[in-house]
C-alpha cells in the first residue's frame, strides 16, 4: 500500500466512523495561550492484554490523522515548523465527547519515510 492511499483509507474511516475531538496545548505560566484544534478521532480502550509496561487500565488509544495537523498548523500558525514538531506531547490535553483527557504520549506511525497517523495516549 502506498502512503498516499494509506493517509486516504484512514482519513475515510475517520469521517465515516471517527467522533468529534479537540487538541489543546496552554502555554505560558501567568499569562497563559490556550491553542485549540477540532479534528476527527478514533477513540478504544486497550484491551487488558494489550497493556505493556508503562500503560494502565483505563488508558485510551486515540487515532489521529497527521494531515489535520498539517492543515490546521496546531498548536499555532507557525509557518515552516516540522511536522514532528507540532505532535501533541505529555502535558497537552484533548476533550472527547465533552470530557477533557489529558495526553501522556503520542505513537506515530510511518510507512517507508512519510507519517500517516499518530495514536495518542490519553487519560482521564
Amino acid at each position: 500500500m502506498t502512503p498516499a492511499t494509506a493517509r486516504r483509507m484512514l482519513a475515510t474511516q475517520l469521517r465515516r466512523n471517527g467522533q468529534d475531538i479537540v487538541l489543546e496545548r496552554v502555554t505560558g505560566t501567568e499569562i497563559q495561550s490556550k491553542f485549540q484544534a477540532a479534528i476527527r478521532g478514533f477513540a478504544r480502550k486497550y484491551a487488558p492484554e494489550e497493556l505493556p509496561g508503562g500503560l494502565q487500565v483505563g488508558e485510551t488509544v486515540l487515532a489521529i490523522n497527521p494531515a489535520d495537523l498539517e492543515r490546521l498548523q496546531w498548536p499555532a500558525a507557525l509557518p515552516g515548523s516540522p511536522l514532528l514538531a507540532r505532535l501533541p506531547q505529555d502535558g497537552d490535553g484533548c476533550y472527547v465527547g465533552g470530557k477533557r483527557r489529558a495526553i501522556r504520549a503520542a505513537v506515530p506511525t510511518w510507512n517507508g519515510s512519510t507519517l500517516i497517523r499518530f495514536d495518542l495516549i490519553v487519560r482521564g
